[in-house]
């Protein structure tokens, strides 16, 4: 880039470039790179044959914010594993619908097994200030809140909750997923042998950063715990994962592990006689296991 003006910046050319190669933002997808050497700079020039790193960039653009979302829940559907629970469920978000009524309508409160509740990361996510409608979603199929509503066996449900900014980043990792995805059927792809492999390799690799993206963004949970005080027997309770723990909500084993450190279940095969009479206090008589805030059932 030559400018014959002394007050054009750097800065500016800068800039310049940052829009050239932003391919989702209109930017040119023919842009190829070179890598410096020496310390020298990387090198662009615009290729004149389509290049597989060419389709893939005009494939991207071709993503839809919906197609990338619908990526991103099935991969978690998909990643779910129950672990010591007795049973997963995925809450799949619906047009139309909130939070409350999309976990009023799944079906959560069941009398004959632990739950591990994965919600829709479409719908439903934590912090970054917007997670209003999650919580109060939650709290209410807990039975707490304004809007709680009827419920008997709150205590054996967990909700593992994607997190906000893990989110954003699980959703670049899935547009570049279904980018190569594309890009791998193509005929002119599937014609030539070596873009073939090339292609495929990829598309697995594009694969494994998703589904790595979507178990890092999946790292909390809320489970109906007992309360510090007697005007509140019941309380919820969350729990985060650090980012780079290798932990995810999604995962049961990695969540009973963690109930078992907050005191909330016992670990597998120490639920004794002994045990439940020394977790057991006043309050917990005369009520069934779903309803009291003590420990999760094995």
């Amino acid at each position: 880039m030559f400018v014959p003006d002394a007050n054009y910046p750097v800065g500016e050319a800068d800039t310049v470039i940052s829009e050239l190669l932003d391919v989702e933002g209109g930017g040119l997808s023919s842009v190829e790179s070179l890598a410096g050497k020496g310390g020298q700079a990387a090198r662009l020039f615009m290729s004149t044959r389509r290049t597989l790193n060419m389709l893939v960039k005009a494939s991207r653009t071709s993503v839809t914010d919906d197609d990338r979302d619908e990526e991103l829940a099935q991969t978690a559907e998909r990643l779910m594993v129950t672990g010591p629970f007795k049973t997963e469920l995925f809450v799949q978000a619906k047009p139309g619908l909130s939070p409350l009524e999309l976990l009023t309508a799944a079906g959560i409160d069941d009398a004959r097994s632990t739950r591990l509740v994965v919600l829709d990361p479409r719908r439903f996510s934590l912090l970054n200030g917007i997670d209003k409608d999650t919580c109060e979603a939650i709290r209410a199929v807990m039975g707490l809140g304004a809007n709680k509503v009827p419920v008997q066996w709150a205590s054996s449900a967990v909700f593992a909750v994607v997190n906000t900014q893990g989110r954003a980043a699980a959703r670049g990792a899935g547009a570049a997923y279904l980018a190569w995805d594309r890009v791998a059927v193509m005929d002119a792809v599937r014609a030539d042998e070596e873009l073939t492999e090339q292609a495929r390799t990829e598309r697995a690799e594009a694969k494994r950063n998703l589904e790595g993206s979507v178990r890092r963004a999946y790292r909390h949970f809320l489970y109906l715990g007992e309360g510090d005080q007697n005007d509140q027997p019941r309380v919820d309770r969350t729990v985060a994962f650090e980012p780079d723990s290798g932990q995810s909500s999604l995962d049961g084993t990695a969540v009973w592990k963690a109930l078992v450190a907050q005191g909330k279940a016992f670990d597998t095969s120490a639920l004794t006689a002994k045990a439940l009479l020394h977790n057991l206090d006043a309050k917990d008589y005369g009520r069934p296991p779903g309803r009291a805030p003590g420990p999760v059932l094995e």
